[in-house]
């Protein structure tokens, strides 16, 4: 499936920067991280199913269909958010620090799924000329360990986690550090995501506004604010003309 929106920019130039949202666009949110909710909701929860389903609620994640709702924490937040939103279920004892350590260990230790096979996709773009970043909300950490994992750290030439320094999504911060350290005309560059929170911070950097339907975000709902609206990372190449 591809949604277009009539083509809103014709004169605009060729794309010569992609940046790539991590979980949901590069990575099979339902794949990787249903089993993480559901394990980490079980855990915190010590057996206790009240406990369990106002922590599932908490997080946006409906425990007994196994789904995230699109505006989740997990999908469009830090891991500092999702913290601070365990702590309003959890016990007013809760220790913070140490479940703040406990989340970022379980996120980090986690073997992503990919949408599709990553290493030959972004080699293809790159022998295109276009170069490749990522911007994620997700913690310095996680990411690196992910992208090592899928062996694809070393076909980005940028990466801006939480912890980079440039602000997280929406904020345009990222995409405008992207810009400068290659070079590159937001003219030039496109932001590929599954969340509004993608689209936002794209719309604000003035990059073109690449939707994907491999996160919990309706197509419907991705369309209101993106220029095109892809079903995966996938169909990239092909709707780039390469």
């Amino acid at each position: 499936m591809t949604f277009d929106r009539e083509s809103p920019q014709p004169d605009r130039p060729g794309i010569r920067g992609v940046v790539f949202d991590k979980d949901g666009t590069l990575f099979d949110f339902t794949r990787t991280w249903t089993p993480w909710c559901e394990q980490l909701v079980g855990e915190l929860s010590g057996g206790d199913p009240g406990l369990a389903r106002r922590l599932g609620a908490a997080l946006g994640f409906d425990l007994e269909l196994r789904m995230f709702e699109p505006d989740s924490v997990v999908l469009t937040d830090t891991i500092q958010a999702v913290v601070k939103t365990l702590l309003g279920v959890l016990p007013p004892d809760t220790d913070a620090d140490r479940l703040f350590r406990h989340v970022d260990d379980s996120i980090a230790t986690r073997s992503p799924a990919q949408v599709v096979p990553l290493r030959p996709l972004l080699e293809r773009l790159r022998s295109a000329g276009i170069v490749l970043g990522l911007a994620t909300n997700d913690q310095k950490k996680s990411t690196l360990r992910h992208l090592q994992q899928a062996g694809i750290d070393s076909c980005l030439s940028f990466v801006a986690d939480a912890d980079s320094g440039h602000g997280i999504k929406p904020g345009p911060g990222m995409l405008v550090a992207f810009c400068e350290h290659t070079g590159l005309s937001p003219q030039h560059c496109a932001m590929v995501g599954d969340s509004v929170f993608d689209m936002l911070a794209a719309q604000s950097a003035n990059f073109l506004r690449i939707g994907v339907c491999s996160g919990p975000t309706p197509a419907e709902r991705l369309g209101e604010m993106a220029d095109i609206v892809l079903d995966s990372v996938a169909d990239l190449p092909g709707w780039l003309g390469l």
